[in-house]
C-alpha cells in the first residue's frame, strides 16, 4: 500500500509540473522597428559631417577666433575688385582662339619648346624658376603651353604683312643716337633695331585686330561690374 501511495503522489506532481508547464503564459520581447527613412537621414548626416571636415577647404578658407571666413565672400570681393577686367580677358581669348581656328595657323612643338627655354632662361637670370613662377601665377605648365601656342599663330598672322624699312631705321638711329651702345656692330645694331620697331608694329597691330574682332561679335552682358557695357 505504501509504494502505491507513493508512486501515486509522484504522479501527481509529474502532473502538475507538466500543467504548470503548459499553462504558463509566453514572454514576448518588444520588436524595435527602425524607419528606412530615418536610417537614410542618420546615414546622410553622418557623410555630411565626413565631408565637411575632410573638404573644409571648399567651404571655409579661414577661421578667426573661431569665425569663419567663407571661401564664397572671398570671391563676392575678388570679383568685384577684378570682375571686369577677368571677364575682358576671357572674351578677348574666346575670340582670339575662334578666329586663330578659322586660320589653320599651325605651331610646331619645336617652337614652343625654344620659347619655354627663353623664358626659362630668364627666369633663372632674375633667381627663380618657371615651377615657381607658374605656381605664383596660379597656371599650370598645360595652360603655358596653350598660351604659347596662341601667341604664336597670332603672331604669325599679324606679322606676315609687317615689314621694317630701311628708312624707319635710319629715323630710329637718329632719333636715339644718345642711347645706343656705342662701338656696337652696325650689322647687329640695325638687327635689333628691326625687331624691336617689328614688335611695336606686331603690338599694335594686334590691337587693331582685337578691336576689329570685338565690333564684328555678338557679345552680351549679364553681369554688371559697374562699368559701361559693351
Amino acid at each position: 500500500m505504501t509504494n502505491q501511495n507513493t508512486n501515486q503522489d509522484q504522479d501527481q506532481n509529474v502532473s502538475q509540473e507538466v500543467n504548470t508547464q503548459v499553462s504558463s503564459p509566453k514572454i514576448k520581447l518588444p520588436k524595435i522597428k527602425l524607419k528606412r527613412k530615418s536610417i537614410l537621414l542618420a546615414l546622410v548626416a553622418v557623410l555630411l559631417l565626413v565631408g565637411v571636415y575632410y573638404f573644409k577647404g571648399l567651404i571655409v578658407a579661414a577661421t578667426v577666433n573661431y569665425k569663419p571666413i567663407f571661401r564664397l565672400t572671398i570671391l563676392k570681393e575678388a570679383e568685384k575688385a577684378y570682375g571686369q577686367a577677368a571677364l575682358d580677358n576671357m572674351i578677348v581669348q574666346a575670340l582670339v582662339e575662334e578666329e586663330l581656328s578659322k586660320q589653320n595657323i599651325e605651331v610646331t612643338q619645336a617652337e614652343i619648346d625654344e620659347q619655354i627655354a627663353i623664358i626659362t632662361q630668364t627666369l633663372t637670370s632674375q633667381g627663380t624658376t618657371l615651377d615657381a613662377a607658374l605656381k605664383e601665377r596660379g597656371l599650370t605648365k598645360k595652360e603655358l603651353v596653350k598660351q604659347i601656342k596662341i601667341q604664336k599663330q597670332a603672331e604669325k598672322l599679324l606679322t606676315k604683312d609687317i615689314t621694317v624699312s630701311d628708312e624707319e631705321i635710319d629715323q630710329y638711329i637718329e632719333a636715339n643716337s644718345k642711347y645706343l651702345p656705342e662701338g656696337e656692330d652696325p650689322v647687329v645694331l640695325r638687327a635689333q633695331i628691326t625687331e624691336q620697331l617689328k614688335q611695336e608694329k606686331v603690338s599694335s597691330a594686334y590691337q587693331t585686330w582685337i578691336d576689329g574682332l570685338r565690333q564684328k561679335a555678338k557679345i552680351y552682358y549679364f553681369v554688371n561690374y559697374g562699368t559701361q557695357q559693351l
